[in-house]
């Protein structure tokens, strides 16, 4: 089983744990200074921030500017071919007879020096590396030493050596150095992401010591046929007696358990751990004591849940199934992937990674696709989902790429692959293992233009490694080799792929990369949507955080333009939202205009996959950013939630009302989805505005009555009597947000200027306005996260569309000036005193 310590840190108790984190220095390593020239100046010794990286700590000496900044990224590329040495002088005195330096994360080419000793080579960003330096330490000064090599240098150096070795043309396409570094992909650059490949100490730095420890701990979960489950806890220490217990969570009861030193089982019933909005999320705590000379001297624990995840690859009269069960219950999948949360590691705080999960949750995500680009993630992002009943697909970071596959790095993947399966195995989310992301899919399409492999390079990591030590570390979860892994009977090709309609999962990028227009994700017919997206601009505030005033005011800027990685033409980029939004002409409209065309594509595919009756699953591209950039995310970087995300709370309900309308129809077809576990009865309204007029025209209802896990067609309403020019019409299920239907593109409606208000009450602003209104945005110029939603609670702008009336917004100041934004066009906003 997994070494227990080393890695999150989770010891409840030790004997002694110091913190190497204050007083390290950064410095070129001396070879890279070369000879003695004159005139030549050094970089001198600078303070150095554990964790941390190179790039922030040549921010705070002045080195480099912030590359998350107009175009300074292009300025410290040299930081990545650069070799760097960490180095720190510490006291020490003994005080047990054992001693281990435990380094979390080193990135990513690293040699370790004790007091002039080598200690530790790494050559694994996803590795920690543990080094007993019992007899190395010395009472007094003890001086610790970590070179780093660059990241790149060494890829391109052994991407070289291999293709040589193995008579690999050296042209090969999608084959870069990053093949050959074990270390997060998206930091060699992405269509969304900047290059800064980077080194350093990116994760705690822990001296241990102690008499006894606990070698091992190790907790599994395993399901009974009476319906019961068994939860079994195992430990190796290095002495003294181990003991176990439980803590049960929820209605969960003992029905009989064994403890004794060599490990403990309990059989439990009740307390059943559900995904978000099916259930509870009981979990229960497990906890292994040692005690030596009837002292406690180490304690740890693991928390888990009980349920049964079942995924389900079947074929069937259509094609190929690819469904979640929990519990033994159909599961609709409604999630999206996840990035890492920043481009620097040591930035991203638990606190962080909390709040985005219980976001994801409260907007009706139930799962999270750990994508194969990013890496394993922290112990805080596991306990958030378990928490919040997030099921978690977790790829091998591995994307997009060949991979070596000769035996050294064959077995530099199954050691990674041991160590975090044995860390993750007990999660309560953790529902699937994948062993990469589109590298099977970009074999078989033969992508890019240059020279094509004779055979996937790879293969043997994803169809012989990683299965066969899932297979035999986690027998109980499933596997998959790649995604999208749809299989068809017959030959592989270009016209008979793993993307195919109805064989099981798809990335359907041919709106985003192909035809443009979003309408055409009603034509996928795939049996779960793994990737799927729409870019559109960061919010007012990211630009601000990174753009001058100059480059905000100058559109499309070529700074502005820098923070856009989708390699999308301009030109072409606008024609996407001008097909149905008018022309912006500042980046103020450009992010109102590019946002609301983003939230109506992930509407349009999100309803018609859910709709669609054998489609399992939606996960969109994408959840999160990693630094200031107009991508697929539907939070920008500095937190803020787009008009998608805000709408994702109503297509991502239990149960909701759909339309398939497009401008142009002469009626409207409605839909109710129910994936919830019990059966639902309710009223679906239609009500028809004048949008010139803002008077109310028609109203009619109709009672449905569905069964879980079903969809059932409502009703036809006749649009051919109306304008559609200057008709809106509002779908209500329940209390659930209206969805509302434009019968013309926005850019055709016909609106009347508004006159709107605000009026403090308290921490609110209730706002007012005397015409209809279509998708108002309201903001505070000097503090942009001053105006929440209401109903999330989260900075940015919740977009409504209503008739004259009101609506609420909660205000963390009281502001004197608002300003607005609707599709009529800009608003100022008088204020008022309650």
């Amino acid at each position: 089983s997994m070494d227990s310590f080393g890695y999150d840190g989770r010891c409840e108790r030790f004997m002694k744990v110091t913190f190497l984190h204050e007083g390290w220095t950064l410095s070129l390593t001396p070879s890279e200074v070369g000879f003695e020239r004159p005139h030549f100046h050094h970089l001198p010794l600078l303070p150095a921030i554990v964790p941390g990286c190179v790039h922030l700590d040549l921010i705070a000496a002045g080195v480099i500017a912030d590359p998350f900044k107009r175009m300074y990224e292009y300025g410290c590329q040299w930081v990545d071919d650069s070799e760097w040495t960490y180095e720190i002088v510490f006291d020490w005195s003994p005080s047990a007879s054992q001693q281990r330096l435990m380094f979390e994360g080193l990135d990513t080419f690293a040699s370790v020096f004790l007091n002039g000793s080598h200690i530790a080579k790494s050559d694994n960003h996803f590795l920690p590396v543990k080094c007993d330096v019992t007899g190395i330490l010395k009472s007094g000064e003890n001086r610790l030493r970590i070179e780093f090599l660059s990241a790149i240098r060494e890829g391109l150096r052994h991407r070289v050596r291999f293709c040589e070795e193995s008579h690999i043309d050296p042209g090969t396409v999608f084959f870069d150095e990053r093949a050959f570094v074990r270390k997060p992909s998206y930091a060699f650059g992405w269509d969304w992401g900047p290059r800064l490949v980077g080194a350093g100490i990116f994760a705690p730095v822990r001296l241990i010591e102690f008499d006894e420890r606990i070698e091992a701990f190790d907790v599994t979960v395993s399901p009974r046929q009476d319906g019961d489950f068994a939860i079994s806890a195992s430990a190796r220490p290095s002495g003294g007696e181990v003991r176990f217990s439980i803590e049960l969570g929820g209605d969960a009861k003992i029905q009989s358990d064994s403890c004794t030193e060599e490990g403990a089982e309990w059989v439990v019933s009740g307390g059943l751990w559900w995904p978000n909005e099916l259930g509870e999320q009981t979990l229960h705590r497990v906890r292994c004591e040692l005690h030596v000379s009837g002292e406690l001297v180490e304690s740890q624990s693991r928390t888990v849940g009980l349920r049964t995840v079942e995924f389900l690859r079947e074929t069937d009269e259509v094609g190929e199934s690819f469904e979640f069960r929990v519990n033994g219950r159909p599961v609709f999948a409604r999630g999206a992937n996840w990035i890492p949360s920043d481009s620097f590691l040591a930035l991203i705080s638990d606190d962080k990674i909390e709040a985005q999960v219980a976001l994801a949750a409260r907007l009706g995500m139930n799962m999270l696709r750990v994508w194969g680009g990013g890496q394993y993630e922290s112990e805080a992002f596991y306990d958030a989902c378990d928490r919040h009943g997030v099921l978690v697909w977790q790829d091998f970071p591995y994307a997009c790429s060949y991979y070596p596959d000769d035996e050294s790095h064959l077995d530099q993947a199954k050691e990674e692959a041991e160590f975090h399966i044995k860390r993750l195995r007990h999660r309560a989310s953790l529902a699937l293992w994948c062993g990469n992301n589109e590298n099977l899919i970009m074999w078989q399409t033969k992508w890019g233009d240059g020279v094509q492999p004779s055979r996937m390079i790879g293969e043997r990591i994803f169809a012989e490694v990683l299965p066969a030590v899932v297979g035999k570390l986690d027998p109980a979860r499933s596997y998959i080799a790649s995604s999208p892994i749809g299989t068809r009977p017959g030959p592989t090709g270009p016209n008979n792929n793993v993307n195919q309609d109805h064989f099981g999962d798809s990335h359907y990028w041919d709106v985003w990369h192909g035809r443009g227009d979003w309408i055409h994700y009603r034509e996928s017919f795939t049996r779960f949507s793994s990737e799927f997206g729409f870019a559109s601009a960061a919010s007012l505030a990211t630009y601000q955080s990174c753009l001058t005033g100059e480059e905000r005011e100058e559109f499309p800027s070529t700074t502005f333009r820098h923070h856009d990685k989708t390699k999308k033409p301009w030109e072409t980029f606008t024609s996407l939202v001008e097909r149905h939004y008018p022309v912006a002409q500042s980046l103020e409209e450009w992010v109102y205009f590019s946002q609301l065309n983003q939230r109506d594509a992930l509407r349009c595919g999100i309803e018609h996959f859910r709709t669609y009756g054998e489609c399992r699953g939606t996960l969109i591209w994408q959840y999160n950013d990693c630094w200031p950039v107009q991508s697929w995310a539907v939070q920008d970087s500095l937190g803020y939630l787009k008009p998608a995300g805000f709408e994702l709370r109503r297509l991502y309900d239990d149960v909701m009302v759909t339309t398939d309308f497009s401008p142009g129809d002469t009626e409207l077809r409605t839909s109710v989805v129910n994936d919830s576990l019990t059966h639902y009865s309710g009223e679906v309204e239609v009500r028809v505005w004048d949008t010139l007029k803002g008077e109310f025209v028609e109203e009619q209802s109709w009672s449905v009555s569905i069964d879980p896990n079903s969809v059932s067609p409502v009703a036809l309403f006749d649009l051919a009597r109306f304008e559609s020019t200057r008709t809106a019409v509002e779908l209500k299920l329940g209390t659930q947000r209206s969805r509302w239907v434009l019968l013309s593109e926005p850019k055709e409606m016909q609106l009347r200027q508004p006159n709107i208000t605000a009026v403090h009450k308290g921490k609110y602003l209730e706002i007012t306005t005397d015409a209809f209104v279509v998708d108002l945005v309201i903001w505070d110029e000097n503090d942009f996260g001053a105006i929440r939603s209401e109903s999330f609670d989260e900075p940015g702008w919740d977009p409504v569309t209503s008739g004259p009336g009101i609506c609420t917004y909660r205000s963390e100041i009281m502001t004197e000036r608002l300003v607005g934004r609707s599709l009529y066009g800009g608003h100022e906003i008088r204020v008022l005193e309650g």
